[in-house]
């Protein structure tokens, strides 16, 4: 069941004027921005409705990454796939789309065109847009595969609870829309807080006391980022008691210099306001009092951490000092076992020792020659399946390398009498379609699926269009007589041998809307 919505009409004039009521489902608006896993299937799901008597004529799917190329098209109610996208599409409802067993470069900007005519003939084109980001299995899409958390060196103002609050920050994230999840994180005091917003990248939380703080993935929203249920993605921040006060005086002193700017270079008020100055003043500099303050306790919790510094430095030379003694001690007991051990060697019963170890390494060593001969022996039996693999692989090569394939349009409207050159070409795989001349010169043998679609722009010529090849009409397009914007097509599966042409001809007058040219190899000889 579609949602509820709205339809508004709409006047668009292309061949005829006339009323168009068409509109697009809220199922996926422009600009969304969809993710999807490595190998999972994406669905597009673009639903539409038409008024009665409306007429689809063709729907094309696209999709530009680094190029822009066609994904597939509809017309005359045949579903047609690209090439580059046989076997991974098949169409959903009204325009959705699915695209099955996606991988990262299918991330792109996807698009749709439907094209008709209402009832009174008046033709119509609408397009929907989306940006797909694809995400690699177990890989945070982040800059650097890893989640970053840090202290930010500034604080906020919270005027709701009249206090300042350091900013902690975790990222970098390179999603190219809003995140699928919210981080959350973890205190000091073991409770989880969510993050306050998410800018540029990064999450954020905003925190009062110091102490060791967690950002981390939610468990639930592993599979939104393709990582497996179990995995753990987190990050740790520490907040400094020293830093976090030397950061909450730093913007309290912005704030004061900010409220005191006005009063810079201004002259005195009236007598009547130098009570409400004196207070002012008085207030000022109470402030100014409390900062210095702060000040002298800083200096002195510097003091005591140098005092702790030094007392630190005095232990890690004691501890050097004990680590000598042991190393001198240990020195002096390895040279006391290598003596019993040289007096030991004479010992007639160490002999025996000594001469059984030998024999039971002579054994190993036969075993492990054995082995490795079996090993070698197991390696060129691979080498043998390896290069039986390669000549397959050899062989789907080949027959993937046969591709012929292409789609043309006409780029604007026309008189013609003989063949029609399909000037604007959006698929062209092994060239053998040429725009200057319009024929398509056979470069492989085998069986060829032609087909295209024409629209008469004037009914002061006849409609009718043929599809030749080598002197021979495979099929003709025949349209009403005495009719403009009337779509009529043929198509033809014919055997074609290297060299020979097929081609379009008429005695017409026709229009660049839905007149196109298309055919592919189906299977070479």
């Amino acid at each position: 069941m579609h949602a509820a919505f709205v339809v508004t009409c709409s006047i668009l004039a292309l061949s005829f004027s006339g009323h168009v009521c068409f509109e697009w489902l809220p199922d996926l608006p422009d600009d969304t921005v969809q993710y999807a896993c490595v190998g999972d299937d994406l669905l597009l799901p673009w639903n539409f409705t038409t008024s009665p008597g409306d007429a689809i004529l063709s729907i094309q799917w696209f999709v530009r990454g680094s190029s822009q190329q066609m994904i597939a098209i509809v017309s005359l109610n045949n579903f047609l796939a690209t090439p580059a996208f046989s076997n991974r599409v098949e169409r959903v409802e009204d325009a959705g789309l699915n695209v099955s067993h996606v991988t990262a470069g299918d991330t792109g900007n996807y698009s749709v065109q439907v094209t008709g005519h209402t009832a009174s003939g008046a033709y119509f084109v609408y397009s929907r847009f989306v940006v797909v980001q694809i995400m690699e299995n177990g890989k945070l899409l982040t800059s650097d595969g890893q989640l970053q958390a840090t202290l930010e060196p500034n604080a906020v103002f919270n005027s709701t609870a009249d206090e300042w609050s350091l900013v902690l920050s975790c990222g970098n994230f390179t999603y190219l829309g809003d995140p699928p999840f919210n981080m959350e994180w973890l205190t000091p005091t073991g409770e989880v807080l969510p993050s306050v917003d998410y800018t540029d990248g990064y999450f954020h939380l905003h925190v009062t006391s110091d102490g060791n703080y967690t950002c981390r993935i939610p468990q639930q929203a592993a599979a939104d980022v393709c990582l497996q249920q179990n995995s753990s993605r987190h990050a740790n921040a520490h907040v400094d008691n020293m830093e976090s006060r030397v950061i909450l005086m730093e913007a309290r002193l912005d704030q004061l210099q900010k409220q005191n700017t006005p009063l810079v270079g201004t002259s005195l008020p009236p007598v009547a306001q130098d009570t409400n100055l004196t207070k002012k003043i008085h207030t000022l500099e109470q402030g100014f009092q409390d900062v210095m303050a702060k000040l002298a306790q800083l200096e002195k919790d510097n003091e005591e951490l140098k005092q702790k510094e030094s007392n630190l430095t005095n232990y890690v030379q004691s501890l050097e000092a004990r680590l000598d003694s042991t190393t001198t001690n240990l020195t002096e007991h390895c040279r006391s076992l290598e003596a019993r051990i040289e007096a030991k060697r004479d010992d007639s019963n160490l002999t025996v020792y000594l001469q059984s170890a030998e024999a039971r390494s002579d054994a190993k060593v036969t075993n492990l020659t054995d082995h490795v001969r079996s090993i070698e022996a197991r390696l060129d039996q691979k080498d043998a399946k390896a290069t039986d693999v390669a000549r397959s692989l050899q062989t789907l090569s080949d027959k993937l390398s046969h591709r012929v394939a292409f789609t043309a349009w006409l780029s604007t409207d026309i008189t013609i009498n003989g063949t029609i050159v399909f000037d604007s070409v959006l698929t062209n795989v092994g060239d053998a379609y040429s725009y200057s001349d319009g024929y398509f010169t056979c470069p492989i043998p085998g069986l060829y699926f032609f087909a295209f679609t024409s629209t008469p722009a004037s009914k002061d010529f006849a409609p009718n269009a043929y599809l030749g090849k080598d002197g021979t009409t495979l099929c003709e397009a025949v349209a009403p007589p005495g009719v403009t914007g009337e779509v009529s097509s043929c198509a033809a599966v014919v055997h074609m041998s290297v060299g020979q042409k097929v081609w379009v001809f008429t005695k017409s007058q026709l229009s660049s809307v839905s007149t196109s040219f298309s055919g592919y190899l189906l299977s070479s000889d």
